[in-house]
């Protein structure tokens, strides 16, 4: 067995501990459930005052409107010109309403403006050579 046996055997054999070391995984932490009662007050901190809500309580009815005042009790939402002050134990689900982004529609129309543009760019290229 020459040198380059024992060099090429020695990084192989390195390769091989270091690969095995790497395919270790590390123990994944339980997921634990939480009351609704905590979930809901944990999102009511962290929801800033004048974002726009919607509250879904837990008689199946909702209210969407902007945030005012939040306490530990209950919070305060501004819907339709009226203040509605919502009790924390009512609430069902907390989510922002976001303005609505990029629909499949728009993102499709302009992939297909962007393709078409580089396919007339090419053939251009191609025919004024």
């Amino acid at each position: 067995m020459n040198l380059t046996h024992v060099i090429a055997t020695a990084l192989a054999a390195t390769l091989i501990l270091e690969a095995t070391g790497l395919a270790q995984t590390a123990a994944v932490p339980a997921i634990v459930a939480i009351p609704r009662a905590e979930a809901v007050r944990l999102l009511v901190t962290n929801i800033q005052i004048g974002s726009s809500v919607r509250v879904e309580l837990v008689g199946g009815s909702w209210v969407e409107g902007r945030l005012l005042e939040k306490s530990d009790d209950d919070l305060a939402v501004l819907s339709d010109g009226v203040r509605r002050i919502i009790p924390v134990a009512d609430i069902l689900s907390l989510r922002l309403r976001l303005r609505p982004a990029m629909t499949n529609g728009r993102v499709f129309g302009i992939g297909a403006a962007v393709g078409a543009g580089i396919f007339v760019g090419l053939g251009f290229l191609a025919f004024h050579r």
